[in-house]
């Protein structure tokens, strides 16, 4: 959260892995790993023009509103605690995240079929 909160507040930035733990104090393999998951959700682009990777702001069309909605709800306090218990619930599924990844390639295909799923949680909130 507070990673997509930075690009959000200043879409101007261009940062590395590295750059970014002193920033905001925090392990470099936490941060890489949140940045390479932004990127491959398509939050974030990539670069590599020094050498190590940079990453940008740049939703994709279809998650430029939920991004900007996450925030405006973040900024009621109220809205903000259940916001947190959200992030809390989805905190427990990242290790499965991670393990299932093509299971999400899968959903994905499934979805283009015509199926429909339950409605994130920015849609929840």
């Amino acid at each position: 959260m507070q990673i997509l909160q930075r690009f959000y507040e200043q879409p101007q930035l261009a940062v590395s892995a590295h750059s970014l733990t002193n920033q905001i104090f925090s392990d470099v393999w936490s941060v890489d790993a949140a940045l390479c998951e932004l990127a491959a959700d398509g939050v974030l682009a990539v670069s590599c023009d020094t050498g190590e990777p940079c990453f940008r702001y740049a939703p994709q069309p279809q998650h430029a509103q939920p991004i900007q909605r996450l925030f405006v709800t973040y900024d009621d306090p109220l809205l903000r605690e259940i916001l947190h218990g959200y992030l809390r619930e989805m905190s427990g599924y990242a290790a499965y995240r991670r393990a299932a990844h093509h299971s999400r390639v899968e959903t994905r295909r499934h979805r283009s079929a015509g199926a429909t799923a339950r409605s994130p949680w920015y849609e929840r909130v």
